[in-house]
């Protein structure tokens, strides 16, 4: 696989492993199955050298990312608003 291609798929998924520790200090809903997804995700990160893959998985994947991107940011803004909420 060309390295670009690893290159991006590995920024997309330390993307959204960066918002682990967030989603837990939020209370976002964190549950087993999330844990469970974020330890695959650091899993196939471990192995991405030995993986091949198309083109379109990548922009799959890269979609999702995007996908997954904006879900947190409206959940977290609502988690903020709620707190200036209460303050």
């Amino acid at each position: 696989m060309k390295k670009e291609l690893k290159f991006k798929l590995k920024n997309c998924l330390e993307t959204i492993l960066e918002f682990e520790d967030a989603l837990g200090r939020f209370n976002c809903g964190f549950d087993l199955k999330l844990n469970e997804e974020m330890d695959y995700i650091k899993d196939f990160l471990s192995k991405l050298d030995d993986i091949e893959f198309e083109d379109s998985e990548l922009i799959r994947v890269e979609e999702s990312t995007s996908r997954f991107l904006l879900e947190i940011k409206d959940l977290v803004q609502q988690k903020i608003k709620a707190k200036r909420n209460i303050q």
